[in-house]
């Protein structure tokens, strides 16, 4: 009877070792690391497509008003220093040649409804962004919705009139989300990576 219960007691014992419950921690260690990182990943990808998708919202509304309007519009972006993730809907600058409204704005402290794009994540500067053609930062749409001569002549090339370049902060261009305005009549699409002008 004392030997059965020794066998039976010998078998319960049994459990890890030290170096196999190490392993363990490390292999789990490894996944959560993994896991941190993707989850890092996918979440500024979402930031980065939010920040597009406003800028292109705002490009749509500020054609949309021009043609409902009759009244010519500009999109502003880069905030009043050029380097805030901002962009506002306002009227062009007096054009001096002929004293008409249609030209760049020239003042950008007098513009006061600027608009943060994305959360306040994005807003602390963990992207990088770009304006292409980075000369004037701005699209100027005519009383009938078109893109105006005045944006035309800056064109980045005949089927990029302007482009809107967002990426998290620190990596390539391979990372590049884009609105992209590509026709005189202000249509817009979106693109990623490569196919983004810079």
């Amino acid at each position: 009877m004392k030997r059965l219960f020794r066998n039976r007691f010998k078998h319960t014992t049994s459990g890890f070792t030290l170096i196999e419950m190490l392993v363990v921690v490390v292999i789990i260690t490894v996944l959560a690391t993994i896991i941190a990182a993707s989850w890092t990943a996918a979440v500024n990808r979402q930031r980065i497509n939010t920040v597009r998708d406003q800028a292109n919202r705002i490009i749509q509304q500020a054609r949309a008003d021009a043609k409902r309007s009759g009244i010519a519009r500009v999109v502003v972006f880069g905030g009043r220093d050029g380097t805030t993730l901002e962009a506002a809907i306002t009227a062009p600058s007096l054009d001096p040649n002929t004293g008409r409204t249609g030209g760049f704005v020239n003042d950008f402290n007098s513009i006061n409804n600027w608009q943060s794009l994305g959360s306040q994540e994005v807003a602390d500067r963990n992207v990088d962004f770009s304006v292409s053609p980075g000369t004037e930062r701005q699209i100027i749409f005519e009383s009938n919705g078109t893109v105006s001569r005045a944006s035309i002549d800056e064109a980045i090339s005949d089927e990029v009139i302007f482009a809107f370049n967002v990426r998290p902060k620190g990596t390539s261009t391979n990372a590049n989300r884009c609105v992209i305005v590509g026709t005189l009549l202000g249509a817009t699409r979106t693109a990623d990576g490569t196919d983004c002008p810079t």
